[in-house]
């Protein structure tokens, strides 16, 4: 079993946590969440500490210019529910004026978000989202600078090869590394928790702030995700790792938790297992200019009987966002294998390509030719790419 990986981002009022927003997070492209509480409009004392921080930003960048939507997940009348998405939208850009921000600076709309997010992170539902329009006195981050010279190799050398390096060592990198293996209503696994470990290791010597878990049931698994979510603000590189059982079904993949049952085969794989989307949603309302990863070392055989037609072998394509990267350690619907010694085939040859100064892109093809020839081809893994810069793991 492998991993999986996923690069995210966030911000604002945060869920119960709060943001803890620096002033150097207000980057043109950044995205900040503000939390609300069900049906309600009201600031709390959490929001307004990491909206002061954006006041403080409004008079220190003359061109600083935001962006507020309010979003809810009401049940029922589309009409009360765009009221209350306005209401928390005028809340935040009331909060601002009140405090001297030049209406020109703040533009309020309604996106009116009806449909939730996700089920089991109700809370990323409730919100208002606060998004960095422009900014020009503070920089944008290290991708959006390669983004622009992307195609020019002549310009991303020289002199500008000096700056990048700098920006390259500063960059914020997050990571949740989880393994699973002691599954109890299925064949445990040997491999998951020394992928996790040799995972962990590698990212933090490479500049990651690392999040790691072993052996996690469905609610562990939920809260660690949830957690990890709070961190992301500012980060320009979020990576997810995933080694253990994961299943298909209906064309949607789900990671299993150590005590996922199943006792009516793949159809409660919804109820019992972590559906690879929640991750994606996630994704979405990270830093617009962040790299995501998402390297999926999960693909395996069926461990339960399917009681259904709708389960298949390995894991099903996923279509990624753009500026994403989802690497499978197989092609989609294969198997993949343990290796002979403490970890698997894939992460084993996946670290050491890591440890290499090569494009992510290179990295990634490295990776597949070294599985192929240790497995004789038996094993082939794959990517999706949907870059939007430059990214090197070492340089």
């Amino acid at each position: 079993m492998k991993p999986l990986l996923l690069f995210i981002f966030f911000s604002a009022t945060i869920f119960t946590y709060g943001q803890n927003l620096a002033l150097t997070d207000l980057r043109k492209g950044s995205t900040f969440l503000i939390k609300f509480g069900k049906g309600s409009s009201r600031l709390d004392s959490s929001a307004v500490k990491d909206l002061d921080v954006v006041v403080k930003g409004f008079s220190i960048y003359p061109g600083l210019r935001m962006e507020i939507a309010g979003h809810t997940d009401f049940k029922g009348d589309p009409k009360q529910n765009s009221r209350l998405s306005t209401s928390r939208a005028e809340a935040v850009k009331n909060y601002f004026i009140a405090k001297g921000v030049n209406k020109k600076q703040i533009n309020a709309v309604d996106f009116g978000g009806t449909q939730p997010l996700s089920k089991e992170l109700p809370e990323m539902n409730r919100r208002v989202e606060l998004m960095v329009l422009e900014n020009p006195t503070l920089p944008r981050n290290f991708f959006s600078a390669n983004q622009k010279n992307q195609n020019s190799a002549e310009e991303i050398q020289a002199t500008e090869a000096t700056k990048q390096d700098s920006s390259f060592t500063k960059l914020k990198k997050v990571a949740l590394v989880i393994g699973n293996a002691d599954y109890i209503k299925s064949p445990k696994l040997k491999n998951p928790t020394n992928d996790a470990r040799l995972m962990t290791t590698t990212l933090t010597s490479l500049g990651f702030s690392v999040s790691t878990h072993v052996n996690l049931s469905y609610t562990d698994m939920i809260k660690a995700i949830k957690d990890f979510s709070y961190v992301l603000n500012g980060a320009d590189i979020v990576l997810v790792y995933f080694a253990g059982h994961g299943m298909q079904f209906n064309g949607e993949n789900y990671l299993l938790p150590v005590d996922i049952t199943l006792k009516n085969g793949a159809n409660d794989l919804p109820f019992e297992g972590i559906n690879s989307t929640i991750i994606l949603r996630i994704l979405e309302y990270t830093n617009k200019e962040s790299l995501n990863m998402i390297i999926l070392d999960a693909c395996r055989s069926i461990p339960f009987s399917n009681g259904t037609r709708g389960a298949g072998e390995g894991l099903a394509e996923i279509k990624p966002p753009t500026g994403t990267i989802i690497a499978f350690a197989t092609s989609p619907g294969s198997v993949a294998f343990d290796g002979e010694g403490e970890n698997g085939v894939y992460t084993t040859e996946l670290v050491r390509q890591m440890n290499k100064a090569q494009r992510v892109e290179d990295l990634f093809m490295q990776t597949r030719l070294g599985v192929e020839k240790v497995t004789a081809g038996r094993q082939s893994p794959w990517e999706l790419v949907r870059l939007r810069g430059i990214f090197y793991f070492k340089k």
